[in-house]
């Protein structure tokens, strides 16, 4: 009770194999008995993952499309701006 640990795990998509890895804290008896603090998985087929491997960071295409979406409306709302005399 009251230890953290990892697990490995593997899970087939497409008739692709992959593996990861994962980070559990035991709470013991409770109503949550467990928390997974983190979780990771090597988006290569059939490639070997090593526990505390995070790989590269890459943005999720969501986050790209929302921050092209700001700076567009940073953009549109500066064009509209009337100018001030000085």
């Amino acid at each position: 009770m009251g230890d953290t640990g990892f697990f490995g795990f593997k899970f087939t998509s497409g008739g692709n194999t992959y593996y990861g890895w994962g980070e559990i804290h035991i709470q013991g008896l409770s109503t949550s008995p467990y928390t997974i603090t983190r979780a990771y998985y090597n988006n290569t087929p059939f490639a070997p993952i090593t526990v505390g491997d995070t790989g590269s960071a890459v943005p999720e295409p969501s986050a790209c499309a929302l921050a092209l979406l700001a700076a567009g409306g940073v953009a549109a709302y500066r064009g509209r701006r009337k100018q001030v005399a000085a």
